[in-house]
């Protein structure tokens, strides 16, 4: 079995945790973790903001006036090299990731339509209905189906870009 680096984001909270096989056993080790908080690295705020608070997870700014002023923060990058120290010493190449995703980065579909026997055709007539019924373009390396109980299909997709996919490219990039 081959090491695996497994990431799952919600939100802005991310958490990591490296696993394998202890040497001459079947039994799965933790190796490593980490939980990492990502944020954005900038935010745009008027000259003047007066009245910053921070309620129910929500900014809110009171009285702004004058010209937009860039405020920047190091906090992406800093999450990022909080995972290159959890991962440090790792012969990444030989590990896979796997990124797990939640809603509200994915989104489920019940299909129960007509089932052609080509896997491509049945997946092209998931993402048509999609489109059809909730007026949203999957691409097809978006979506995947898994058959239920009741031999109706539920179909799992991602539209768009989805920033825990992003920061597994980040961490990529990373020099090592």
């Amino acid at each position: 079995m081959k090491p695996l680096v497994c990431i799952f984001c919600e939100g802005n909270d991310t958490k990591l945790a490296v696993v394998g096989k202890e040497k001459d056993s079947d039994n799965l080790k933790v190796f490593r973790t980490a939980s990492v908080s990502v944020t954005p690295s900038s935010v745009n705020v008027k000259a003047g903001a007066s009245g910053i608070s921070l309620d129910d997870g929500a900014l809110q700014l009171e009285g702004i006036d004058g010209e937009a002023t860039m405020l920047e923060s190091d906090v992406e990058e800093s999450s990022i090299d909080e995972i290159q120290k959890v991962l440090s010493g790792l012969n990444l190449p030989k590990y896979s990731f796997i990124p797990t995703l939640t809603e509200p980065s994915i989104y489920y579909h019940l299909y129960e339509g007509s089932r052609s026997s080509k896997p491509a055709k049945l997946k092209q007539d998931i993402i048509d209905e999609i489109l059809e019924t909730k007026n949203v373009s999957v691409e097809e390396d978006s979506i995947d189906f898994t058959e239920l109980s009741d031999r109706s299909l539920l179909s799992v997709f991602i539209v768009g870009e989805v920033a825990c996919i992003n920061l597994i490219n980040s961490v990529a990039a990373k020099k090592w």
